[in-house]
């Protein structure tokens, strides 16, 4: 699923906190843990900026390059015989030659 087609959900606000935010001396921002919640967004993910009109920047997820593989390998696999494996793999011993 894209970003794109990544339903949007409404943030729930808790009792006293705000939704907004200012910019710091050092032009930072703190985004509400609300809307990193509804984004479904996590430490360490990295965001890109996107200018949408004046006064407004979108923030998006920026896909790994692993996200592009997960999934795409289905079927590679399927006549693989993993404890069929195991047995060699016990009987030559971890060090023996192929």
């Amino acid at each position: 699923m894209t970003d794109e087609q990544t339903p949007k959900r409404e943030p729930k606000t808790r009792k006293g906190r705000k939704m907004t935010s200012k910019i710091s001396t050092k032009n930072q921002i703190t985004v509400p843990v609300e809307i990193i919640r509804s984004a479904g967004l996590k430490p360490g993910d990295e965001l890109d900026f996107r200018i949408t009109g004046e006064g407004n920047i979108e923030l998006v997820k920026v896909a790994t390059q692993l996200d592009g593989w997960i999934g795409s390998m289905t079927g590679i696999y399927d006549d693989f015989d993993l404890e069929a494996e195991r047995r060699a793999w016990e009987e030559r011993g971890p060090w023996a030659k192929l």
